[in-house]
């Protein structure tokens, strides 16, 4: 199928074309992805908000505590020659990264533990 196939399916339907929806398959994976959703059905149970609590003292702290300067702004002490001041703003690329990560790794669990509940639940009516 050419792109400019493609392209006079897109605009003038696929009959046009002289395409069908096999020709197409993502919009047919699409099209079924939509008929199977429904909006009784839920995809994930109800969170729990101490994760999510965590990770934004987690993220407050990694962007607060580097913009208050006063903290921060002397020379002494010193670490290989370089200023505090230096090395401080350094010292917190790692752990702003670490704090990102348990972050990430606090909201993932979370949200994979809402997904398997939602699936235990579904599971048996699936059986039937």
């Amino acid at each position: 199928m050419s792109i400019l196939s493609v392209k006079t399916a897109a605009t003038h339907g696929l009959q046009a074309a002289g395409t069908s929806r096999e020709d197409l398959p993502l919009r047919g994976r699409l099209d079924e992805e939509a008929s199977m959703s429904s909006p009784d059905v839920p995809t994930r149970a109800p969170a729990r908000p101490g994760p999510y609590i965590v990770t934004g003292i987690l993220l407050t702290i990694a962007i607060v505590v580097p913009l208050f300067v006063p903290a921060y702004s002397v020379a002494e002490p010193s670490l290989a020659g370089m200023p505090f001041f230096y090395w401080y703003q350094m010292a917190w690329i790692p752990i702003t990264s670490a704090l990102i990560g348990i972050s990430y790794w606090l909201v993932s669990k979370e949200d994979r533990r809402r997904r398997e509940a939602v699936r235990v639940v579904t599971s048996p009516e699936e059986e039937r």
